[in-house]
């Protein structure tokens, strides 16, 4: 598990969250890896943040742009390794390369 806290804490009707809990992804999960390749990479990154966090997705949507980016980073490292693509990401990358020497062999 891994927990951060959040800059902007995120204000519901119900509560503020001001942390999220991570837990590791589970085999199941794999599956909806699998599901999110076709929509966009935001909108799999939200759903991924609301499965590993147990927040729902219209929680997560309402986020800090600048939370977003370092929560974006913690989910990538937990899915290191997990199937995905031919280039092994289970997400499309955060940018595109600059150039073809970018592009990994």
């Amino acid at each position: 598990m891994k927990t951060y806290t959040l800059q902007f804490p995120i204000e519901t009707e119900a509560a503020t969250v001001t942390t999220l809990t991570f837990r590791r992804p589970r085999v199941r999960d794999v599956a909806v890896i699998e599901g999110l390749k076709d929509r966009s990479q935001s909108d799999a990154t939200i759903e991924l943040i609301a499965i590993l966090t147990g927040l729902s997705i219209e929680v997560v949507a309402e986020m800090d742009h600048a939370d977003m980016i370092t929560v974006g980073e913690i989910v990538t490292d937990f899915l290191a390794g997990l199937p995905g693509p031919a280039d092994g990401d289970p997400l499309p990358p955060m940018s595109q390369p600059s150039s073809a020497s970018d592009i990994p062999n």
